[in-house]
């Protein structure tokens, strides 16, 4: 996967992982119809993702964990 990147890279004057993603699906036939449209009609669904959590969301505080003779 390495190489097949950086030989994508290599024509590239901007790198988006999104386009790798799409050509690289396209290659594969990972997630990808037989009429070669992408499983679920969509490359992607980064733009849903970009918006913004709805006001007045609480999220729990992240877990804790003391150091042991493993985590110093």
């Amino acid at each position: 996967m390495l190489e097949d990147f950086k030989q994508w890279a290599k024509s590239r004057k901007t790198l988006r992982m999104e386009c790798f993603y799409r050509d690289m699906r396209q290659k594969t036939g990972l997630l990808m119809n037989p009429d070669d449209t992408p499983v679920g009609g969509q490359w992607n669904f980064d733009h849903d993702n970009r918006e913004k959590p709805p006001t007045g969301l609480n999220y729990p505080s992240p877990e804790r964990f003391e150091p042991d003779a493993v985590k110093k």
